[in-house]
């Protein structure tokens, strides 16, 4: 959806009297291609992405906010705002690279009550403490097998 408006937005502003030019098709991948594909997002995600943010503010780090964040990925604020009332979208890619988040659980993954409070959990600490907890996972792992 987001692509399609962006597209028709670039369309409209190439328009010249009865007369419109069309964008290369080059053009339209590379756009494409900035905002990615359009992904599911969970009720856990969002939250993890608000706490995210509030974690960032208490550090003093940026993004520590929803426009902070709309610039750090190059979108308009509202696109933020309008990703909470949302149940898929494109920028989740951008999002998860720049706040350092774990891709969302889509509802078709199986997943048990302990499985999602383990990524619960997890998806709160900072990256760096996410690497050490992989270490510890991979380590028990070793020692249970």
């Amino acid at each position: 959806m987001a692509t399609n408006k962006a597209l028709a937005r670039i369309n409209k502003t190439y328009r010249e009297g009865s007369r419109r030019r069309q964008i290369s098709d080059a053009w339209k991948e590379n756009i494409r291609a900035t905002l990615g594909s359009r992904r599911q997002m969970t009720l856990q995600w969002k939250e993890n992405l608000r706490a995210a943010l509030k974690r960032n503010e208490a550090e003093g780090r940026t993004p520590a906010n929803q426009a902070e964040l709309a610039k750090a990925i190059g979108v308009h604020k509202t696109a933020i705002n309008k990703l909470f009332d949302a149940d898929s979208s494109a920028l989740v890619g951008p999002i998860c690279e720049t706040l350092g988040l774990g891709p969302p659980m889509t509802p078709s993954e199986p997943s048990d009550d302990v499985t999602s409070e383990i990524f619960a959990e997890i998806s709160k600490l900072g990256v760096k403490d996410r690497a050490k907890v992989l270490k510890l996972l991979k380590f028990v792992r070793e020692f249970l097998l």
